[in-house]
């Protein structure tokens, strides 16, 4: 009887939560991100509770703000997807809430040019990063830029499903380029035509696929420059496509182009190696 009522009282007690915060934007043509796909594999496991889908950057700051207040009581942890720029403050905000309610939080490191902002913001890093759970990083990049800042990090890699990407021996190899990413000024698409025009004069036969969606405007500048280069029947823009579309459409492509600005260990990468 004693056992039968402790089973009943743990099935009546509600499950402590995990709360992951940052973009989740797919539905509206953006590229799946990494907490995407860490949401749903730490489903299997844990109850979590996410946000935000929402376009508008003020809209989905508040959203974030009330997941955060709803779901506060039953959370474990709070993940928070952290980025460098305008998301940065997203972070910054939960973070403090988190703090205010006694709530550990784990910062999740995104952002390539997150060591400028340790140097350019040191009050706002400190506020955020010092009291984190823990600060955990991609890359052995920002992991040692978090250490040589001060602050504690552990390194967990990016990684990918192998089993998605089928193997294909190349050769000999052919002047058939391909570049996934957004098309962001961050992420220097417009680099990857002027790579391209070099090498199309020296080889009639290269082309280049460019893979992904528009974030500000930056598929139509590349657009027009092909245009005024000549190259726009040797260039072709696919738009966003879904991941195994795309992974499917690598396999006619022999070199993998990366030209962003800031990055520590991109997905992209790992699925092109």
């Amino acid at each position: 009887m004693r056992k039968h009522y402790a089973l009943t009282t743990e099935k009546m007690r509600p499950k402590k939560v995990i709360i992951y915060l940052g973009n989740a934007l797919q539905a509206h043509g953006f590229t799946v991100t990494t907490m995407e796909v860490h949401r749903v594999q730490l489903a299997e496991t844990y109850e979590i509770v996410s946000a935000s889908s929402k376009l508008n950057k003020i809209i989905r700051m508040l959203d974030l703000i009330r997941t955060f207040l709803k779901h506060k009581n039953r959370a474990h942890c709070v993940i928070i997807a952290t980025f460098s720029t305008w998301n940065f403050y997203y972070a910054w905000l939960i973070a403090l809430l988190s703090r205010f309610y006694g709530i550990p939080y784990i910062l999740y490191l995104h952002g390539g040019n997150l060591p400028n902002r340790l140097s350019n913001s040191p009050t706002l890093s400190r506020a955020i990063f010092k009291y984190s759970k823990m600060n955990v990083a991609p890359s052995n990049y920002l992991e040692h830029a978090f250490q040589q800042a001060g602050y504690r990090v552990e390194c967990i890699p990016n990684f990918i499903l192998i089993n998605r990407y089928a193997f294909k021996k190349r050769y000999p190899i052919k002047p058939k380029f391909l570049w996934v990413r957004s098309f962001e000024k961050i992420y220097n698409p417009v680099m990857t035509i002027e790579v391209f025009s070099r090498i199309a004069e020296k080889y009639d036969e290269a082309v280049l696929c460019m893979v992904g969606p528009d974030k500000d405007g930056s598929l139509e500048i590349c657009r027009e420059f092909c245009r005024q280069l000549g190259l726009a029947d040797r260039v072709q823009f696919t738009g966003k496509l879904d991941k195994l579309t795309w992974i499917a459409l690598a396999s006619e492509y022999d070199i993998f182009l990366s030209t962003t600005r800031f990055d520590n260990m991109p997905v992209s990468i790992l699925e092109a190696m």
